[in-house]
């Protein structure tokens, strides 16, 4: 075999192992990044459960929008 060759076929197979690496690590970040709806559940449960503690029933409530220049804008204020 030509020295040529091994060199290729050695450059081959490095690159070809990290195409795997890289595959395997995007795969595991995806399935890292699931919701896990118990987890989304529980979450839910406790914000509403500090909102109904923390702030009175005249409390107003806004819905703020902020643009990519971090200027905001009330959108909708609503008595609770």
């Amino acid at each position: 075999m030509s020295k040529t060759k091994k060199i290729l076929l050695t450059l081959l197979g490095v690159f070809s192992i990290i195409l795997v690496g890289v595959v395997i690590l995007l795969f595991s970040f995806t399935q890292s990044m699931k919701a896990d709806p118990d987890e989304e559940k529980k979450t839910r449960d406790q914000a509403e459960r500090y909102v109904e503690e923390t702030f009175d029933e005249g409390t107003e409530i806004y819905d703020v929008l902020y643009d990519n220049m971090g200027n905001r804008a009330i959108l909708n204020t609503q008595l609770k």
